[in-house]
C-alpha cells in the first residue's frame, strides 16, 4: 500500500460511499487516515428520528467532532440535519441550551465554507 501513488488511492476511495467502510479504512494507517478524511466528511447527515438515546448521542458526537476539529468543516460539501420531537423543540426554543449553540455554530460554519454545495435542514415543531 505504501508504494501506491496517493492520487490512485484517492481515486479508488472516491468510489466508496459507505461511511462505515471509510471510517474503518481511515483507522488502518496514518497515511490512509489523511487521504480518507476528506471523503469521510464530504457528505454529513444527522438526525434524531429514531426516538432513542443512541440517535441523539450520535448527533452530539458528530457536532462535538466538528466543533473540536474545525479543520474538518471545509471538507463538508453536503450537510443534512433533521431534528424532531420534544428534544428538537427544546434545542430550537431555548437560546441558552448548549446543544443549540453547537448546532447553530455548526450550521453557521458550514454555510460560511466555500465548499458547501448542499444544505438541508428540517426541524419539526
Amino acid at each position: 500500500m505504501d508504494n501506491l501513488a496517493e492520487e490512485l488511492i484517492n481515486t479508488s476511495i472516491s468510489f466508496v460511499d459507505d461511511s462505515n467502510t471509510l471510517a474503518h479504512l481511515a483507522r488502518t494507517s496514518k497515511k490512509l487516515h489523511r487521504i480518507v478524511e476528506p471523503h469521510l466528511y464530504n457528505s454529513v447527515s444527522t438526525n434524531n428520528r429514531r426516538k432513542d438515546d443512541l440517535s441523539q448521542t450520535r448527533m452530539f458526537k458528530l457536532l462535538r467532532t466538528l466543533r473540536r476539529n474545525p479543520q474538518l468543516i471545509p471538507y463538508v460539501k453536503k450537510l443534512a440535519v433533521e431534528i424532531t420531537g420534544s428534544w428538537g423543540r427544546r434545542v430550537l426554543r431555548n437560546p441558552l441550551a448548549k446543544d443549540k449553540c453547537d448546532l447553530h455554530d455548526l450550521l453557521q460554519a458550514c454555510c460560511k465554507s466555500s465548499r458547501l454545495e448542499q444544505l438541508y435542514f428540517d426541524a419539526e415543531q
